[in-house]
């Protein structure tokens, strides 16, 4: 057994397995969609590298067990890989862009030319799979493509001013990313097993510090909420608002959205108030609760729906949080103040540094 590279593989399995615990938990409180797919990310690499535990104790003997187990982790890695770029393209409001779908393109073309026995195996003390030089140009431009896509997001993000979102993290993301991408090319394209792990733990052991230390670095979002209301459908007062925004002007202007989806249901003559009212990028987007009359919205300097998922979540949290207030609500604004800190959990991937 070789008990190295067993010891690198759990330490990677548990950083991995770590990660992909935090981002669920993650989702399970903003309901934020693009984290679904960092999750399957991460996941797939967890469930990659627990298969791959027992390459650490097959000996020279044992070449079809090594086959199936190497072809299965390879595989999964390929397949990982779409999961990373609809998170960055998802976190920008647009998740099947031209640039997912044409990686995704490449990406299954690689796998299906793959298949056709593209790869061989060696046994070095450890079983190592190795690539035919024509597959494994085609896996170096895949993951140059992949890390070019993640690499302009992440300095795209650096490089913008407007979002007031922290950029420390997403520096040192950049330098993890790095080390991985060293490690990925010598795993896909060479026998030097420990030089690719060691690389390749060191990129997840960074970018997961990252995440642990600041997760808004995760989310490069080009939307900023500039308010969020919670309004009273009946009598169009306002619960609660939370403004983010530095022109006092925008949260008085909003004050009367209320009023607003009334003369919109009447002039157009339908039952039910609008979803979203846009002016060029910016606008509103509104999520409602007929049987409690209670409307959520966001005020976005660009809009973008899925930001529709934590929004209704947020809705739905509050009339749970509030049902006894809202049922026999006397006027009184006091009570809801509190929920201003889940508005803060929900939203932080997209909100700026807060005056409040």
């Amino acid at each position: 057994m070789d008990f190295l590279l067993l010891i690198l593989i759990l330490i990677q399995i548990i950083i991995l397995g770590i990660l992909t615990i935090f981002l669920t938990r993650l989702y399970i409180i903003t309901r934020y969609l693009p984290i679904i797919s960092l999750i399957l990310f991460s996941g797939l690499f967890l469930i990659n590298y627990t298969f791959f535990i027992p390459i650490s104790w097959l000996n020279e003997f044992e070449f079809e067990m090594a086959k199936f187990i190497l072809d299965l982790t390879s595989y999964l890695t390929f397949i990982s890989f779409p999961f990373l770029i609809l998170f960055v393209e998802g976190i920008k409001g647009r998740p099947f862009s031209p640039i997912f779908i044409s990686y995704l393109s490449l990406n299954a073309f690689t796998i299906g030319y793959a298949t056709g026995s593209r790869w061989y195996y060696i046994y070095q003390g450890s079983w190592i799979q190795l690539y035919t030089f024509d597959l494994d140009l085609l896996s170096t431009i895949l993951l140059s493509y992949l890390f070019l896509i993640v690499f302009l997001r992440l300095f795209q993000f650096i490089l913008d001013k407007s979002s007031g979102r922290p950029k420390k993290m997403a520096i040192i993301v950049i330098f993890g990313l790095l080390f991985a991408i060293i490690g990925g090319s010598f795993s896909l394209s060479s026998n030097i097993m420990y030089f690719s792990l060691v690389n390749v733990l060191i990129g997840t052991s960074i970018t997961s510090f990252a995440y642990l230390k600041e997760p808004n670095s995760f989310f490069l979002s080009n939307t900023n909420i500039k308010a969020i209301m919670l309004i009273n459908n009946k009598t169009k007062v306002t619960y609660l608002t939370m403004s983010l925004s530095e022109d006092d002007k925008l949260v008085i202007a909003a004050s009367g959205i209320g009023g607003i989806m009334s003369f919109l249901q009447e002039i157009l003559d339908v039952k039910n108030p609008p979803l979203d009212l846009i002016h060029k990028d910016s606008g509103f987007l509104l999520e409602h609760n007929y049987e409690n009359e209670v409307s959520a919205i966001l005020i976005l300097d660009k809009i973008d729906y899925l930001l529709r998922s934590p929004l209704k979540h947020a809705l739905s949290l509050f009339i749970k949080k509030y049902k006894m207030e809202l049922d026999g609500w006397n006027g009184h604004l006091e009570p809801f103040k509190n929920f201003k800190e889940d508005l803060q959990k929900i939203f932080k991937f997209a909100l700026p540094v807060s005056k409040e």
